[in-house]
């Protein structure tokens, strides 16, 4: 799935399912700094990803891809 999130938002953990979340762009601040999104502590930039053990709230504004994978048991 492919977001385009700007504010508050949920991406959900879904049940036997691995889920991995790619900033694609992330919005520029009126200063011309870049925004930063961090998941669990860890920076994330655009070519990096993060993967979700739980249901993760996020406040920003980005475009991301979020992959769900089945689980090996």
């Amino acid at each position: 799935m492919i977001y385009r999130i700007s504010g508050k938002t949920e991406i959900i953990k879904r049940p036997q399912l691995k889920t991995l979340f790619f900033p694609l762009s992330i919005s520029f601040e009126r200063d011309d700094k870049k925004s930063e999104v961090q998941v669990e502590g860890e920076l994330l930039k655009p070519g990096t990803y993060a993967q979700f053990d739980s249901t993760m709230t996020l406040n920003a504004q980005l475009d991301c891809l979020v992959v769900y994978l089945p689980e090996g048991k």
